[in-house]
């Protein structure tokens, strides 16, 4: 499960990894401003879409930048190269700087070089998606081969470095068993076993996505659904996704119905071609006046969806959403 302080560590690491390469290819080039755009997803905001590109570090001598600008994908020139994963160099640079996206005001450049940065989320597959590095100047040449070359291979290293920070810090999220079960002990020392409960959650329709979207979209849509998930969760709430593709969580009683209308909420924020996530809820009290169970794992089972008829009182529920 990822808590807060691997959140934390994993973004102030690697914005100020980010700031220095930035501040690296600004030198590099002698240029006014070096921005590095990645997908929401790499700096820990998944609830963007990956169409949108966001500042993850940069370097400027202007200091009136909207630094929480977004640009999408396919949008202007960064969205251009993102959208083609083609560099892109423009001189002379004849537009207001306001139309990058990134200047509260126009600051009179003369050029501007783009290169795509190409990133894996798993260093074991090829899918990729693309970040942009930006170089912009106020002198009137254009900016060199050897430049553009430079930046080609500081972008490497930008994919290399994000890439590796990023599965090093997500190797992280997924206890192993016995720490979940560790966790949920905590937890229920924390607030009382009869104050837990287990929410499983399914997603009900990955044959149709898989159908409709070709695997490959399929499973990169319900593996950002599921990153969504753990990154809502405060990190005291254990949280495990069982071989199956079943997530359980365990939760304070008074949040579950919360976390519900949460995860539904999460679900159709996300979407693929119009397609979105349809999810199937099982909740069981940990302990209640009619069910007592011998031990969690027992009562973990009792949420399985294949069970007949499962076991439960008034405080079981099953939900399809």
């Amino acid at each position: 499960m990822p808590n807060q302080a691997f959140t934390n560590t994993f973004d102030h690491t690697l914005r100020e990894h980010l700031n220095r390469l930035a501040r690296f290819g600004a030198n590099l080039t002698e240029s006014h401003s070096c921005f590095i755009f990645l997908p929401p997803s790499f700096l820990n905001r998944g609830t963007e879409s990956e169409d949108n590109l966001i500042i993850g570090g940069y370097h400027s001598l202007c200091h009136d930048l909207l630094p929480n600008c977004i640009i999408k994908k396919g949008s202007g020139l960064i969205g251009w190269v993102a959208q083609h994963s083609q560099p892109i160099h423009v001189s002379p640079f004849e537009h207001d700087s306001r139309t990058l996206g990134m200047y509260k005001d126009d600051r009179q450049l003369k050029s501007l070089i783009g290169v795509p940065i190409s990133l894996k989320r798993d260093l074991n597959k090829e899918q990729s998606l693309t970040g942009v590095l930006i170089c912009d100047s106020k002198k009137s040449f254009a900016f060199s081969k050897i430049q553009g070359k430079l930046l080609t291979e500081l972008a490497e290293e930008i994919s290399t470095s994000v890439s590796l920070l990023y599965n090093h810090y997500n190797s992280k999220a997924q206890p192993n068993w016995s720490e979940f079960i560790a966790s949920t002990e905590q937890l229920i020392q924390m607030l009382g076993s009869n104050s837990v409960e287990i929410l499983r959650v399914r997603v009900n329709n990955f044959h149709t996505l898989e159908a409709k979207l070709g695997i490959s979209s399929a499973v990169e849509l319900v593996q950002q659904f599921y990153r969504l998930v753990q990154q809502s969760l405060p990190p005291h709430f254990p949280f495990y996704l069982l071989p199956n593709g079943d997530c359980l969580l365990i939760l304070d009683n008074m949040m579950s119905s919360f976390y519900e209308n949460r995860l539904v909420a999460l679900a159709e924020h996300i979407s693929k071609d119009l397609l979105t996530i349809s999810l199937e809820f099982n909740r069981q009290a940990l302990r209640s006046r009619k069910v007592q169970f011998n031990s969690i794992e027992e009562a973990i089972s009792s949420t399985s969806f294949n069970l007949s008829n499962p076991v439960g009182d008034t405080q079981y529920e099953y939900r399809r959403a």
